[in-house]
């Protein structure tokens, strides 16, 4: 599922980076309240993608945890993504008694794609060029 880039970044730096939007999530919601900012599908998908990038396996118990709502709830999120092709599950090859869940290759490209976007207008914030322009100096100074 995981696309080689030419990005100047790489799969696994992809991955720190929703790890840690989803850090940052808890953050927020620790001090202002996490009914302000409950996107449990979102979560989700940012554990998925980042667990991809990291080459691991992440069973269904897992992604509800994630999730950070009741686990009723992560289940209906989950299933209502099953359902729209947004992610697959599973049965576990080493414990029948799990089921592991991954993005579809289509989803792990729309986020690969938000984060890669992301990453790079943080670098010109940060006065860096973005890939592919060599001309770009400091706070938008050529």
């Amino acid at each position: 599922m995981i696309r080689k880039s030419n990005r100047s970044f790489s799969t696994e730096a992809a991955g720190r980076f929703a790890r840690l939007m989803l850090r940052q999530r808890r953050t927020r919601e620790r001090k202002l309240g996490d009914s302000l900012f409950s996107d449990p599908v979102w979560d989700m998908m940012l554990d998925l993608y980042a667990a991809s990038c990291e080459g691991q396996d992440v069973c269904l118990s897992s992604l509800c945890l994630a999730s950070s709502v009741a686990p009723s709830t992560a289940m209906r999120k989950i299933n209502d993504l099953i359902t729209r092709g947004h992610i697959r599950r599973m049965p576990d090859p080493v414990d029948g008694r799990r089921t592991n869940v991954s993005l579809s290759p289509r989803t792990f490209r729309f986020i690969d794609d938000a984060i890669a976007e992301v990453i790079e207008e943080a670098k010109v914030v940060a006065g860096a060029p973005p890939d592919g322009d060599d001309s770009y100096g400091p706070a938008g100074v050529s």
